[in-house]
């Protein structure tokens, strides 16, 4: 999956823990009228590349799901901020 899917996914409250601090994706998401060169995440990925920045990333199959990403088989859910 991308990494802004996991962040994502990793942000949702703990229903067995309710006093559980929420995680956040770091940075500002993109404003409507922003269309940045590569990657709509690059700025708030952890795992930005140079690629991330200059090319916009084609869809590709990641197991039954696809992602929008230059490395989307290349980073665990651990690194991309979401759970195992």
């Amino acid at each position: 999956a991308h990494p802004y899917t996991r962040a994502l996914l990793a942000s949702r409250p703990s229903v067995a823990d309710a006093s559980a601090e929420l995680r956040s994706i770091p940075g500002r998401p993109l404003s409507g009228f922003e269309a940045p060169d590569g990657c709509a995440f690059s700025a708030r990925c952890p795992h930005v590349q140079d690629l991330c920045r200059s090319e916009r990333p084609r869809p590709a199959a990641v197991g039954d799901a696809s992602a929008a990403c230059h490395f989307p088989r290349t980073l665990s859910p651990e690194e991309a901020g979401g759970h195992a």
